[in-house]
This record gives C-alpha cells, structure tokens and sequence, in this order.
C-alpha cells in the first residue's frame, strides 16, 4: 500500500520535472507530500471497512466512499499540511474538500455501475 501512495507522490514530482522549467524540488514536494497521506490513510481506512463486502450495494459504497474520503482528505491531509507549513484551515476550504469528495464518489460510483452491468 504504502509503495503505490509513494508512487503517486513521485509520479507527480516527476511530472513537475517534466513540465518547469526552473524545476525546483522543495515547491514540489512541498505540493504533493500530503497526498501521500491521503492516499495511505484513504486506503487503510478502505480495508479496515471491509468495503468490497457491499459489492451488490453500490449506494453503501458511494456513501462510506464519500465518508472515507472526507476523512482522509480533510483530517489526514489538512493535518498534514498544517504540521508541516502551517497551512490555514478554513470553513471554505473545507466546504470545497466536501464538495469534491461527494463528486470524486459519485464519478467511482457511475465507473463501478457501468463495469458491473
């Protein structure tokens, strides 16, 4: 788990690389370092959850996806980021968090329907 969510931080610095032209890394890093919280805690929580038991009930996987999303997002990462550079949490910040798992769910949902059928 933790080599795939290491991998999705590299794969973004590497695009970083890629696409600047004065690559810098500690701007870099410092952009995508949370997500690796994100992504280590979004998938923990995943299989703690036991999620792939509601197989046949894809509302109760949007719903708990949604959840496990939020608090991955908003705890882990927020967290995260507010440790390390002092990042501000906001009311909007979270608002737009909330907003973006409830799409992030309902996009999963609509692929995991049309593989299933």
């Amino acid at each position: 788990m933790a080599k795939f969510n290491i991998s999705v931080v590299g794969f973004r610095i590497l695009i970083d690389v890629i696409t600047q032209n004065n690559f810098d890394w500690t701007p870099s890093f410092q952009a995508h370092f949370s997500s690796f919280f994100f992504y280590f805690t979004f998938s923990c929580i995943f299989y703690v959850a036991k999620v792939n038991r509601f197989y046949n009930r894809p509302l109760i996987i949007g719903l708990i996806g949604i959840t496990i999303e939020i608090l991955s997002e908003n705890l882990v990462e927020l967290i995260a980021q507010y440790i390390v550079l002092g990042t501000t949490i906001t009311l909007a910040t979270l608002n737009g968090m909330i907003i973006i798992a409830i799409s992030h769910s309902i996009i999963v949902l609509s692929f995991f329907n049309m593989t299933t059928n």
